[in-house]
């Protein structure tokens, strides 16, 4: 069997858990500079480290020769990243890495009301939302500076409820002023 290599981009840094079954092992290298390993991922076991932002590859084969049983590859990270979506239980107290300087928009979407509070590295409020026009779910889109944040969840009229978070980052395209 040819070893496989499969690829990552994180957006921002973040602490990064990399696992793989069925007794396959890989070694985790950046895209930029593959002949430098920076982590090897045993059978049977899971690498956790943190990464900064930019490109990976996972080259990853069976522990034992000749096998071609199927595998899955995974690669999770502690916090949320643009580009992602997941759903939550809330109350929740939830990461934010930031990787570049721009308009950035959270939002829930769910069958429960909820609403948010994003906090910086300090614990300072920094944006807040209770229900986006017409929804009661939150909305919070402002420009955030790279870093790390925590996004507050709360639920209205219950204790717990189920919602999906999720964070974009849209494109921003400087134009030539308008004569």
């Amino acid at each position: 069997r040819r070893p496989y290599q499969g690829n990552f981009v994180l957006p921002a840094p973040a602490q990064v858990t990399i696992g793989l079954d069925s007794e396959m092992e890989a070694t985790l290298v950046s895209a930029t500079d593959p002949g430098h390993p920076i982590g090897k991922i045993d059978a049977k076991q899971s690498w956790q480290g943190n990464l900064a932002a930019g490109s990976y590859l996972v080259r990853a084969q069976h522990s034992r020769k000749n096998n071609l049983v199927a595998y899955t590859l995974r690669v999770s990270a502690t916090q949320m990243m643009a580009g992602q979506s997941r759903v939550v239980t809330v109350p929740a107290s939830i990461p934010v890495s930031i990787g570049a300087d721009g308009l950035v928009e959270l939002q829930s979407f769910g069958p429960s009301d909820v609403r948010a509070r994003l906090v910086d590295a300090a614990g300072e409020t920094i944006a807040q939302n209770d229900d986006r026009p017409g929804d009661w779910n939150f909305q919070i889109a402002r420009r955030l500076q790279p870093g790390e944040y925590r996004l507050l969840v709360d639920p209205l009229d219950q204790k717990h409820a189920q919602t999906t978070i999720s964070i974009f980052a849209p494109g921003e395209v400087a134009e030539k002023p308008m004569t």
